[in-house]
C-alpha cells in the first residue's frame, strides 16, 4: 500500500467532492449509513474513472458519455435518497480529473472536458443557468460554448478554464 498516494487520493476526492456538494443539500434522507455507502461509492467509482482515464484519451463526446453514465449509476443506486444532479456529477468527475491532470498524474492524457460552476457561468457569459441544476442539454450547450472560445484562443478546454479561473480569482482579490 502506498500511503502518499493514498493520501493524494483522498485529498483529490475530498476537494473535488466538497467542490461539487456545496451549494446542494445532497442527502434526501437522514441515514448516516447511506452517506458513507454513497460516499464509499462515490469515492472508488471515480478512482475507477481516473483510472480509464490514464489508460486513454477520451474524445469531448466519449467524455459526455463517461459522465451520462455515472450520473446514470449514481441515481440508479441510491434511488430516493439522493439529489444529485447531471451538474453535481460533471463538477465531482471533472474537478477530480483537473485534480490529476494538474499533477501531471494522468499519464499525459488531458481531461476532455472542464468543471463548470458559476464563475465559469460567468465568464462564458452564460446567464439563467445554475450548474447544480444543469441537466445534460444545458451542460452539453455550456460545454460547447466554452469549447468554442477555447479554440478561438488557441486552448483545449482544460487549459483555457486553468487560465480563466486564475483571471477570475485575481480579479476577486
Amino acid at each position: 500500500m502506498d500511503l502518499k498516494f493514498d493520501f493524494i487520493k483522498g485529498s483529490f476526492f475530498a476537494n473535488a467532492w466538497r467542490d461539487a456538494s456545496q451549494h446542494v443539500k445532497i442527502y434526501l434522507v437522514d441515514d448516516n449509513s447511506c452517506r458513507l455507502s454513497f460516499r464509499t461509492y462515490l469515492l472508488n467509482r471515480t478512482y475507477e474513472i481516473v483510472e480509464l482515464y490514464k489508460e486513454k484519451q477520451f474524445s469531448f463526446d466519449e467524455h459526455f458519455q463517461l459522465i451520462t453514465d455515472f450520473f446514470n449509476e449514481v441515481n440508479t443506486l441510491f434511488k430516493g435518497k439522493i439529489n444529485f444532479s447531471y451538474g453535481c456529477s460533471q463538477k465531482l468527475i471533472n474537478v477530480l480529473l483537473k485534480y490529476y491532470w494538474c499533477a501531471n498524474m494522468l499519464n499525459g492524457k488531458e481531461p476532455a472536458h472542464m468543471p463548470i460552476d458559476s464563475y465559469i457561468l460567468n465568464a462564458l457569459n452564460i446567464k439563467d443557468v445554475c450548474w447544480t441544476k444543469m441537466d445534460f442539454e444545458t451542460y452539453k450547450d455550456c460545454i460547447k460554448v466554452a469549447k468554442f472560445i477555447a479554440e478561438k484562443a488557441g486552448k483545449s478546454l482544460s487549459e483555457w478554464e486553468l487560465i480563466t479561473f486564475k483571471e477570475i480569482r485575481e480579479n476577486k482579490r
